[in-house]
């Protein structure tokens, strides 16, 4: 059980969106102090966990290539924001 954006409507807002097919592509757009969020749509929730290691993205990756959930985006948060919105 990873950390989580909160409230996860406000990361669109709050993050820079950034694109990549692979954790390595979107960790390499990351500037110095930013953390790489995901947003994820589950049906009956949304959520955005911080992707902090390959294996964390994967997991969360296989679900969405199986259709289990829906991906809807990556962001870098700064810091500061971090701190705020993830628990």
């Amino acid at each position: 059980m990873g950390r989580y954006f909160n409230p996860t409507n406000e990361v669109a807002s709050k993050g820079r969106e950034i694109y990549g097919n692979s954790y390595d592509e979107l960790v390499n757009q990351l500037q110095e102090g930013e953390y790489l969020i995901g947003l994820y749509d589950r049906g009956i929730f949304k959520n955005a966990p911080h992707l902090y290691s390959e294996r964390e993205y994967n997991e969360f990756e296989d679900q969405a290539n199986a259709g289990i959930i829906l991906h809807e985006g990556y962001y870098a948060v700064s810091e500061d924001i971090y701190r705020l919105h993830v628990r």
